[in-house]
């Protein structure tokens, strides 16, 4: 085991650069000449602008879908609700129209059949209303 970490350390140890590489480096940099042919990294600027705009789309869609989503159910809620109101409200007319069945019934049992006047059933309660002229005697409190 000494041997390949022997190894590795005489590898790894610093040398000191050859000659004239420094004034090589700036030569080139002056002249602007680069190796066309060197690789090039793989992940190149246009290719992250292209995986940034995807992410944004991806986000973006998926904000919509949410919130699209959160509006159904909200709706089916609000349906669910109004299905209940109005099976309770169906069930509290249903027992007024048996009270008023009852009400309506002669000494045989039979239904009587009389007119409804709106117009005199609405005087009634008018006259009853200017009659009071403002005082509540009848209430109970």
């Amino acid at each position: 085991m000494n041997h390949i970490e022997d190894d590795l350390k005489n590898a790894l140890r610093r040398k000191p650069a050859p000659p004239g590489l420094a004034a090589k480096v700036f030569e080139r940099a002056k002249d602007g000449s680069v190796n066309r042919n060197a690789p090039r990294p793989f992940i190149t600027r246009r290719f992250r602008m292209m995986a940034v705009a995807a992410a944004i789309i991806v986000a973006v869609a998926a904000g919509i879908f949410t919130h699209s989503h959160y509006i159904t159910a909200r709706n089916e809620a609000a349906l669910q609700r109004t299905l209940i109101a109005l099976s309770i409200v169906s069930e509290q007319f249903e027992q007024a129209e048996k009270k008023v069945e009852i009400l309506l019934k002669n000494e045989r049992g039979e239904v009587k059949s009389e007119p409804f006047n709106l117009e005199k059933e609405t005087e009634g309660t008018k006259k009853k209303e200017i009659d009071n002229s403002g005082k509540d005697e009848d209430l109970p409190f």
